[in-house]
Parts: C-alpha cells; structure tokens; sequence
C-alpha cells in the first residue's frame, strides 16, 4: 500500500498530462481545419476578383469599341448631311 500511495501523485499528474496533451491535440487538429478553409476562402475570393477584373476589361474593351463605333456614324451622319445640303443647294 505504500508503494501505491507513492505512485498515486505521480500517475495522477501522468493522467492529467496525457488529458491535456490530447485537448491540445484535438485543439490543434480544429486550427488546422480552420486555417484549410481560410485558405480555401481566400483562394476563392481571389479566383472571384480575377474573374471581376477580366469582366471588367472585357466591358470596358467593349465600351472603347462602341465609342468608336459611335464616333464612326456620327461622322458617315455628319458626312450624309453634307452631301444632303450641298444638293439641296444644286436644286
């Protein structure tokens, strides 16, 4: 009985080392999924902002084209109201 009631502290605090050591496992292991999906969600709104970004190039490409198309028919209008008043001024 002597001996065991020397051993109890001491298998006692073993006890409690081996409990915190897995809590600190399991906490560890809760990190890791944390940080994998904070990973995963940066990596995603990154993919997201590239794509806004090349949408964004896209429609403002667009945008340039149509101001020239724009500015092109302006001028063929401009161009067809001459022609109308130099005939009109020939009748």
């Amino acid at each position: 009985m002597l001996d065991s009631e020397l051993f109890s502290p001491a298998e006692n605090f073993l006890d409690q080392v081996i409990e915190v050591d897995n809590l600190t496992t399991k906490i560890l292991k809760v990190l890791r999924i944390i940080q994998l999906e904070n990973d995963a969600c940066i990596e995603e709104q990154h993919d997201e902002r590239l794509q806004l970004s090349e949408q964004e190039q896209h429609w403002e490409n667009i945008g340039v084209r149509l101001r020239t198309e724009l500015k092109e028919a302006k001028q063929q209008l401009q161009q067809g109201v001459h022609e109308l008043q130099d005939t009109r001024v020939q009748l």
